[in-house]
């Protein structure tokens, strides 16, 4: 048990050494000049909400998605009403008048 344990320990050090020497050997590094405009634009976002004069961005389409799901879930909604109203509920039922005179 102890022989597999340090097998298993031996394995997991050599996958960690091949990680650091890919990541150590990587020259990539991301062009930020060209993404100026959307972070200065996020950035202006940010200082005006802060500053109270507008809200956040959101995604596109986000009010069409919000008004689809408001939709649906109104739909279903009234769709479980219907299911409820078509079982119907039991109201309470009075005794036939013959009963009720018998009962003295």
């Amino acid at each position: 048990v102890a022989e597999r344990e340090r097998q298993e320990s031996r394995v997991e050090e050599v996958q960690r050494e091949k990680g650091r020497a890919e990541v150590q050997g990587c020259t990539f590094r991301p062009d930020t000049a060209k993404s100026g405009r959307s972070f200065q634009r996020v950035h202006q976002l940010d200082s005006a909400s802060a500053a109270g004069l507008s809200a956040a961005p959101v995604p596109r389409g986000f009010h069409e998605t919000r008004q689809r799901l408001r939709t649906a879930g109104e739909n279903q909604r009234i769709q479980r009403l219907n299911q409820e109203d078509r079982l119907g509920r039991l109201a309470p039922q009075e005794p036939p008048a013959s009963a009720r005179g018998s009962s003295r």
